[in-house]
């Protein structure tokens, strides 16, 4: 968060950071922040469940390009009941990582979307990725935030981009 500050707080824009690596996590730099007013944390897990279940459904270390996510359609069901996890709920300052996203939520995963189509599933694990962001950013990011920028591994995963803009709409991504 202190490099996130140092380099990319504006004078006019409330800028949000966003890291897709392993799990997600964001910086909120308001317009002149000081470095009392940068909130940063986790909001859950990004690729993390991506690559397991790529692992698992496709046979390949990872979604690419997330192809197979962005041809099918998540199973908003599911979705809901993954992010009912008392987790995403607790408010910042707040990490996370393998210990609460790894194998034993991916089970989870499966186990819920097992009625659907490989495609389907990876769609479903996107969705939690995307939900869990926009909906930590409403809950917890004070203000209206301008600009959404995206680094990390995730950038490349359509399904998580289309989601990510369709969720905040309104702010430049």
């Amino acid at each position: 968060p202190y490099m996130d500050w140092a380099l990319f707080t504006s004078p006019t824009e409330h800028r949000l950071l966003l890291n897709l690596g392993g799990i997600a996590n964001i910086t909120s730099l308001p317009p002149n922040a000081d470095r009392e007013q940068v909130l940063a944390f986790d909001t859950g897990p990004a690729n993390m469940i991506l690559d397991q279940l790529a692992s698992r459904l496709l046979g390949a270390p990872y979604d690419r390009d997330g192809a197979v996510s962005a041809a099918g359609s998540a199973d908003e069901l599911v979705v809901g009941e993954l992010l009912n996890d008392a987790w995403f709920r607790q408010p910042p300052p707040k990490s996370t990582g393998r210990e609460r996203f790894g194998r034993t939520y991916v089970d989870r995963v499966v186990h819920l979307t097992d009625h659907l189509g490989t495609a389907d599933r990876m769609a479903t694990a996107a969705a939690v990725t995307t939900r869990s962001i926009v909906d930590a950013v409403r809950r917890f990011v004070p203000g209206s935030p301008d600009v959404l920028w995206v680094s990390g591994g995730g950038v490349h995963n359509r399904a998580v981009m289309q989601g990510l803009e369709s969720g905040f709409t309104g702010m430049s991504v």
